[in-house]
């Protein structure tokens, strides 16, 4: 598939799977979708414990049969939930109150929303206070925001289904903007859910060796499904593909845009295998694949859940680089998806880093 090709394929999917609603702990619209598009590719899907979708690929019929402990697959993990919101109240006036998880409050205001309720999908808008309301708090605290869905009474809440705890997606829809930029909301991480689909689709047929998919829940929300993903495949070693902000790395708004539209990151730190990632730069210089090496400090979301599950398990990770990180609309560059896909099926059809991957003997 050329370049224009890829592109295509990639805006019209990511859009299909932005548009679902798979608010943290509520991502089965998401792994459903991911189960029918990659039935004709796997050789088994199954659910662990947590629920995180895992979806094995063996590789070529005639590459030569090997025991399970020499021979263990590479696991390719993303998060499958997006940033959100959940009800937390219906008050008596019929505007509803909500927890905003981790979400910066200065981009709640005036949001429109939609609460997913047992019988419908209800739209509103979070309230916004005026300036000359607010006093000396330039935003108030979501605790006292409120979502008002056109309710004048707790009881006309309540019959369109709407309860404390359920899912409210931000009305963020899937726009393209100039060149090959993109703006919608669960940019994290369809993106990088979207990205390793399409490239273990690309080489299912040319895989290096066995492969497993975890689409996982609630990463967003602590970091929950790595770990339960890595214990039930019990890889040779992980590549978590996700979503990231230049704020991540300290970045200014500046910096974090020229990071867009150079190619996926390659993440560094402490935390991050050595061989894999300097393996991956080397597939990805000697390819021409575009790219870019960030670091800092610290291992985090589902890298840090599987790195430490079990007896431990080596980690590479892949970045692809966002503007507006965690809010109801982020901001991608399609080319930047598409030198993912395309380290990640140059990764996979490598013979060298798959040995590299497997445990060593000592």
């Amino acid at each position: 598939m050329d370049c224009l090709g890829l592109l295509e394929t990639l805006g019209a999917t990511l859009e299909r799977y932005c548009s679902l609603a798979g608010v943290s702990g509520n991502e089965e619209p998401v792994l459903s979708a991911v189960s029918e598009d990659m039935r004709d590719y796997a050789d088994r899907m199954s659910r662990d414990g947590f629920s995180n979708l895992l979806v094995s690929l063996d590789g070529p019929g005639d590459e030569p049969k090997k025991s399970k402990d020499s021979r263990r697959p590479l696991l390719l993990a993303a998060h499958a939930d997006e940033k959100g919101l959940y009800t937390r109240k219906v008050h008596e006036d019929g505007l509803v109150a909500f927890d905003a998880f981790g979400l910066d409050r200065r981009c709640l205001p005036a949001q429109a929303v939609e609460i997913h309720s047992s019988t419908t999908r209800a739209p509103g808008v979070i309230q916004a206070a005026l300036s000359h309301h607010a006093g000396d708090r330039e935003v108030i605290d979501p605790s006292e925001m409120r979502i008002d869905v056109g309710a004048t009474s707790k009881e006309d809440a309540e019959t369109l289904g709407i309860r404390p705890g359920d899912p409210v997606t931000f009305l963020s829809p899937f726009t393209c903007l100039s060149g090959n930029l993109v703006m919608s909301k669960a940019l994290d991480n369809r993106a990088g859910l979207v990205a390793t689909m399409v490239a273990l689709k690309r080489c299912s047929r040319s895989l290096a060796g066995p492969a497993i998919l975890a689409a996982t829940r609630q990463e967003e929300s602590g970091m929950r499904g790595g770990g339960p993903a890595a214990s039930s495949a019990r890889p040779c070693a992980a590549i978590v593909v996700d979503v990231i902000g230049g704020q991540v790395y300290g970045y200014k708004e500046r910096e974090s845009r020229e990071m867009l539209g150079k190619g996926v990151i390659v993440h560094y730190d402490p935390g991050v295998d050595r061989r894999m990632r300097d393996r991956a730069l080397e597939v990805a210089s000697t390819k021409g694949i575009r790219h870019q090496v960030h670091a800092m400090s610290g291992i985090g979301a589902d890298a840090l859940a599987i790195g430490q599950s079990a007896e431990g398990v080596p980690v590479l990770e892949l970045f692809i680089p966002a503007l507006h990180f965690h809010t109801p609309r982020a901001l991608i560059d399609l080319s930047d998806v598409c030198s993912t896909v395309d380290l990640l099926e140059s990764l996979l059809t490598d013979r060298y880093f798959f040995d590299l991957a497997q445990p060593s003997e000592q």
